[in-house]
């Protein structure tokens, strides 16, 4: 019988929820809820690259809450953690990083979340995402691309308005529901589309749009030559590619090796170096 309840009292201590303590956190002010941590705020002087902790009062990090990182001119790169599925509006504007990682389960982009974010080089949304907001990026105008993750189905009004140096918005889904002025009224951006994805025509949210679907031709060019191994790349008209290389596909490292412009819908691409290694992988990039 003793025994029998200690068994029972181990299952009940097993079976309580977590609690989460409110301990501080440098630099963070934060919030606990339901088992989920929440950033309110980061001391103002913190500078560098910050990799954003998925933790805090021992409860998961999934928001990132309005206002949080308001302001912060220090901060150089943000890593956002995969923890994290709701980015809030105003979180992180008017800081001057110049590259964000957005973690891979970041559902929503908030109002103004990355607005006039004006030195950042990138912007990524990854396949979680269903929403960017209006003006989340406008006025990031030192970007000069952008990829929209597959999930996303709508993108707000002016999410990129005022981002004069985007020149290519990749997007590797279907098409979103654009808001108003999505691009402004002086964007040169070009949009590409990808293959077996549905709802594009020639243009997008008042820019073109382009099929990216560049593949190697299995023709007489392919294999083997006296200056390498090569083949020719077909796709659209006047896509650049960029042929990546690596020589184990088990644990993938991938350089540039040239970067190619389909001129009348095709490129001769060649590898002089192919021959000092047991092995080598291609693939397609975008530059």
């Amino acid at each position: 019988m003793k025994l029998f309840g200690m068994l029972i009292t181990c299952l009940m201590l097993i079976a309580m929820p977590v609690i989460c303590s409110a301990d501080y956190v440098a630099p963070y002010g934060y919030t606990l809820a339901n088992g989920r941590a929440t950033i309110i705020s980061c001391d103002s002087s913190y500078t560098g690259e910050l990799a954003i902790t998925n933790m805090l009062g021992g409860c998961p990090v999934t928001a990132i809450a309005p206002l949080a990182f308001y302001g912060l001119s220090g901060l150089t790169k943000v890593v956002i953690p995969d923890s994290v599925v709701d980015i809030q509006f105003d979180s992180f504007n008017q800081c001057w990083m110049t590259d964000v990682v957005i973690g891979k389960n970041v559902a929503n982009i908030g109002y103004r979340a990355f607005n006039q974010c004006y030195n950042l080089k990138n912007i990524n949304i990854p396949n979680s995402t269903t929403n960017i907001s209006y003006k989340a990026f406008r006025y990031c105008f030192s970007v000069p691309r952008a990829v929209i993750g597959s999930s996303v189905v709508t993108i707000g009004s002016n999410a990129f308005d005022y981002c004069s140096g985007l020149q290519k918005v990749y997007f590797t889904g279907n098409t979103p529901a654009p808001g108003a002025s999505l691009f402004g009224d002086s964007s040169s951006a070009t949009v590409y589309y990808m293959p077996d994805t549905i709802g594009w025509t020639n243009t997008y949210a008042g820019r073109p749009a382009v099929l990216w679907n560049p593949h190697a031709n299995a023709d007489s060019k392919f294999g083997v030559s006296t200056n390498g191994f090569g083949f020719t790349i077909a796709g659209t008209s006047n896509l650049e590619i960029v042929v990546q290389v690596c020589t184990n596909l088990g644990s993938p490292n991938w350089s540039d090796v040239k970067t190619n412009t389909l001129t009348s819908g095709s490129a001769y691409f060649s590898d002089s170096s192919w021959t000092n290694r047991p092995s080598r992988f291609y693939r397609f990039s975008a530059p």
